[in-house]
């Protein structure tokens, strides 16, 4: 392992050091969606790519899952601690979807990992984590609702590797396709990864060969510590204090609490989550690995700004508290198929406790869960299919500004939906309404964000359908008076002419010709609702968002025809 030396800071280095790797990271991102197989990566983007130095802190991120970056120093500790870097050789990919070790999220997502060698040393590591369509598990997508432990929800790895001196283990390929329902998916995912972290193992190796390995160290260090830097000065424009919020979760006939106190000091920010209810044990909503972290460092990133880069530095002054043994830090083999639920919650706590002091930047509640929707049953020709995807949601209003409609959810980062051209071609499906749900919630000087309703006929014999529901005890916040939002909801029409409504998450039965709704929360509105700008509420009628009658009830203005 190579060690930069006192070699002089150059600027122009530093600059063209940070353009490379970043340039290097977008690359494998492109390389990773153009080759992958299963539309939760290549439609939805649900995946993230980043380098780290040689001491596992990363330098450089690509687009894709915002809560995935964060950790893979965590991911290259946890790697380190099963393969030293003197059990590497050049050419070697690891791979693992343990959600219990450094860095772990839910057996769905599988990190690749590799070394990248040069002049025979180790300078940095390539990582790229994405989420597989299906690990096996009693449910088609490995994301049963109410598992009681993680065993009935997939195939767990242990870091291993994946390649060896560049040659694919082959019997590993098998047992990981045998193990799924989807197996040319599986594979296929697992070589787009690879080629993803070869391309970002090549441009670091193509960087150290042209500047040398000490001018790339010595300008990562100078990256790292600069970004810390701005980062805390960021962090000292916040006001400083303490502030607390609690959320109630249930699911499964199990009610779980979540607290967290946030202190902003001149160390830095603490989000401590002491008090926190005991890890679940008939329900999925469980954290473990490093998801809090996930969970905080996204916060994180709102509170300070978007100017602040992302790398190590970033989250230097950031401190995660909780307990063991919490739904939010859970111990095996408790059950975690849906974790980005309770990293939801996680971000939702910490962004609630903050948003009273930094309203420019932090607006009130949002949709939340993510609104996805796991749907399967036989496939034309044979086989099973197994369609997920999640759905934008209304997001809370602002200081000045209504929410924004059908955005991905606070964790998705650039996530996005499945294009119903796409969602109708690869599946026996037919998508009859895709479009905002104007029912009443979010009313405030500024108004909440409209979620969305979206309609998918079955057309195979039979489906089982999987809709992640939503499990707070009341729905989307409003803030500084303005009225809460709505939950997300789930509404299934029978063949039959039967209709039900479900907001939690659930497991249904659908036959051929029963259409299941997804219909996702709108955000909190922002300030009395009273105080809204008549104008802008005629033309909130005038767009159907808001009724002449509501306008008049809650707004205090009187629309009649002529006036619009």
């Amino acid at each position: 392992m190579r060690i930069a030396d006192d070699k002089v800071y150059d600027p122009f280095d530093l600059e063209i050091v940070r353009e490379y790797v970043q340039a290097a990271t977008e690359e494998m991102f492109a390389v990773t969606l153009r080759s992958s197989q299963s539309t939760m990566i290549y439609e939805v983007l649900d995946f993230a790519v980043g380098i780290t130095d040689v001491h596992g802190r990363p330098v450089s991120q690509g687009a894709g899952l915002a809560i995935l970056p964060a950790i893979f120093g965590e991911v290259v500790r946890g790697a380190l601690l099963q393969y030293p870097i003197d059990r590497l050789v050049e050419g070697d990919i690891l791979i693992s979807n343990d959600p219990y070790a450094p860095g772990g999220t839910h057996l769905n997502d599988f990190c690749l990992l590799m070394p990248v060698f040069f002049d025979g040393e180790v300078v940095g590591f390539a990582a790229n984590k994405a989420h597989w369509i299906d690990v096996g598990g009693k449910e088609p997508g490995s994301t049963p609702v109410d598992a009681a432990e993680m065993f009935e929800e997939g195939i767990r790895v242990p870091w291993m590797k994946a390649f060896r001196a560049g040659a694919l283990d082959e019997s590993l390929a098998r047992l990981l396709a045998a193990n799924s329902r989807a197996p040319s998916a599986v594979v296929g995912d697992l070589h787009a990864q690879a080629a993803s972290v070869r391309t970002g193992a090549r441009r670091v190796q193509e960087i150290c060969a042209r500047y040398g390995p000490d001018t790339y160290f010595v300008s990562l260090d100078r990256l790292i510590s600069e970004t810390a830097q701005r980062s805390r000065a960021a962090l000292a424009e916040v006001p400083h204090g303490t502030w607390r919020a609690e959320q109630t979760i249930e699911i499964g006939g199990e009610t779980a609490v979540a607290r967290v106190s946030v202190a902003i000091d001149d160390d830095g920010m603490t989000c401590d989550f002491t008090g926190t209810d005991p890890q679940l044990v008939r329900a999925s909503i469980n954290l473990a690995g490093s998801g809090l972290l996930q969970a905080c460092s996204t916060v994180f990133q709102a509170a300070i700004g978007p100017d602040v880069p992302i790398n190590a530095g970033t989250y230097e002054p950031l401190r995660v508290v909780c307990p063991q043994g919490t739904f939010l830090t859970a111990q095996s083999p408790a059950a975690l198929s849906l974790y980005f639920q309770a990293i939801a919650v996680a971000a939702d706590l910490v962004w609630k406790a903050l948003s009273h002091v930094i309203p420019e930047r932090l607006p009130a509640g949002h949709f939340l869960f993510g609104g996805i929707l796991v749907l399967s049953g036989p496939a034309p020709g044979g086989g099973v299919f197994v369609m997920a995807e999640p759905n934008p949601g209304g997001w809370g209003a602002g200081v000045g500004a209504d929410g924004e409609r059908a955005l991905v959810s606070l964790h998705g980062g650039d996530t996005l939906n499945v294009p119903v051209e796409v969602v109708e071609q690869r599946y026996p499906v037919l998508i009859e309404r895709y479009g905002y749900d104007t029912s009443p919630g979010g009313a405030g000087q500024w108004r909440g964000g409209e979620g969305i309703v979206r309609a998918c006929r079955v057309l195979s014999d039979w489906a089982m359908a999987t809709p992640m529901g939503d499990h707070r005890t009341v729905p989307t916040w409003g803030s500084e008076g303005g009225q809460n939002g709505t939950f997300n909801r789930t509404e299934v029409h029978r063949a039959d002419g039967t209709t039900e409504t479900h907001v939690a998450s659930v497991r249904l039965m659908l036959g051929e010709g029963d259409v299941i709704c997804t219909v996702t929360g709108k955000g909190g509105g922002w300030g009395d609702p009273r105080r809204r700008d008549p104008d802008l509420v005629r033309r909130d009628v005038r767009d159907g968002f808001v009724t002449a009658a509501d306008a008049s009830a809650i707004y205090g203005v009187t629309v009649d025809g002529a006036s619009l």
